[in-house]
């Protein structure tokens, strides 16, 4: 024979059901849906899709060039360098930082810098940068560039040896190149000079 259930017993049933449900499916912390305002979203650093260029380059000036992720303003550090891109020391250091304009929509996200001021018939190497809005710096940039010799009315002309570099459309599935001359020499001699992409803080 049963026996008969007690309200007192029935009511500790009751609690205890509440209790462990109420613990079962509450929500762990680290799960719980962010609160507005919290900043909670991880924003990422800005890149260099297109990675970087230099033009129009004269014997005191050149024009940086470059197009980032997303809105940003372009910068620049330029340093003087011997012919194996190792810092000139002394009277011969020189160190330029440069700020450019602003990339954004409108520009298809690129922006350019106006090197002005150059010493002539000087190597420099150059590392490019984004800074988004917060001044987070983004993906670095290196490169490098020669001024034009100097030349005028009462200067010694100088002169400097010049390489010309072009290439047409890249070849599919082995098609138009020409392995007796070692391939697509072109695409080797622009190699050796291409620009490298460094991702800061290492």
């Amino acid at each position: 024979m049963d026996t008969p259930t007690s309200r007192r017993t029935l009511l500790k049933g009751a609690a205890a059901f509440s209790a462990l449900a109420a613990t079962s499916f509450s929500v762990p912390a680290a799960f719980a849906a962010p609160q507005s305002g919290a900043g909670s979203l991880i924003s990422r650093r800005l890149t260099l899709p297109s990675g970087i260029s230099t033009g129009d380059v004269s014997t005191n000036s050149a024009v940086l060039w470059s197009r980032a992720s997303g809105q940003g303003r372009l910068h620049a550090i330029l340093r003087a360098a011997d012919q194996q891109g190792n810092p000139l020391k002394g009277r011969f250091a020189r160190t330029v930082k440069l700020s450019g304009s602003q990339a954004h929509a409108g520009t298809d996200f690129t922006a350019k810098i106006n090197a002005r001021g150059l010493p002539a018939g000087t190597r420099f190497e150059m590392e490019l940068f984004f800074e988004d809005e917060s001044g987070r710096r983004g993906e670095s940039g290196l490169g490098s560039f020669i001024t034009a010799p100097a030349q005028g009315k009462g200067r010694k002309q100088e002169s400097a040896a010049q390489s010309f570099v072009w290439t047409a459309d890249t070849a599919g599935q082995g098609y138009g190149i020409n392995e007796e001359i070692g391939g697509m020499r072109g695409y080797r001699r622009y190699g050796s000079h291409q620009a490298r992409l460094l991702h800061p803080f290492g």
